[in-house]
């Protein structure tokens, strides 16, 4: 049986009026956001961890780290440093003068540990307020080959800088990674590991590449020296409170 072309356009496009029949009256939303951004659950956002979506953003190159501070009582000044070292020497020339935030003049306007933000009140007049920083978070892009760049940005309420992480894959090494501290509180006047972004090292006594077992350099000093004698190209993130 032959059906006109013209009849198929009908039936489809009855099928899509009673598909989308939209209603004539205006009912609020009250639908969770999730449901409302992704309605045919495409996403599965109820079932998926947050942990899943770590997993699926370090599959994609990317690392998220978040570091809370200890609380403030005065005003300090507030630096973020980034450390190159080659074969456990530091490198003279340092990453961290090519930008305000890492280097701290300027930083926040003032290079202090506060920031501003501002409130109406009843009369409608904007009023600024100052408060104390509460947090770093770095976000981390490895490089994909044959780029040989790491970025990392470091945000704060209201303030943030993008540094860039030159590798050396020449040689043995060919892979880098990410470690971090977990005892960050501030200690006046002492420049405070967060991260380290280090090479991979070759063991030709066992013919395999190694880098530090432990995650969090904090609880594991001999891993940390290992990783940090061993390892031939690495960068040390970290911040400094200071009068």
């Amino acid at each position: 049986m032959k059906i006109k072309l013209k009849h198929v356009l009908l039936i489809a496009l009855s099928c899509i009026t009673g598909t989308w029949a939209w209603g004539q009256e205006f009912k609020p939303d009250t639908r969770p956001i999730e449901v409302r951004q992704d309605e045919d659950n495409k996403y599965q956002t109820d079932a998926i961890s947050k942990v899943q979506l770590m997993q699926a953003l370090e599959m994609a190159g990317i690392r998220i780290f978040d570091f809370p501070l200890k609380p403030f009582d005065k005003e300090y000044k507030f630096h973020v440093y980034i450390r190159e070292y080659v074969n456990g020497k530091r490198v003279e020339k340092d990453e961290s003068k090519e930008h305000p935030m890492f280097r701290g003049d300027n930083m926040y306007s003032e290079g202090t540990n506060t920031y501003g933000y501002s409130e109406t009140d009843s009369a409608n007049n904007k009023i600024r307020y100052k408060d104390y920083l509460k947090s770093l978070t770095f976000y981390a892009k490895t490089a994909e080959a044959p780029d040989t760049i790491t970025k990392i940005m470091v945000r704060t309420i209201g303030y943030g800088a993008t540094m860039r992480l030159p590798e050396k894959k020449t040689g043995t090494i060919r892979r880098y990674g990410w470690r971090s501290y977990s005892k960050t509180d501030w200690v006046l006047n002492e420049e405070i590991p967060l991260l380290v972004y280090a090479s991979w090292w070759y063991d030709e006594k066992h013919n395999v590449y190694r880098f530090c077992g432990a995650t969090d350099l904090s609880k594991d000093a001999a891993a940390t020296q290992q990783l940090l004698s061993h390892s031939p190209h690495y960068y040390i993130i970290s911040y400094k409170v200071f009068e």
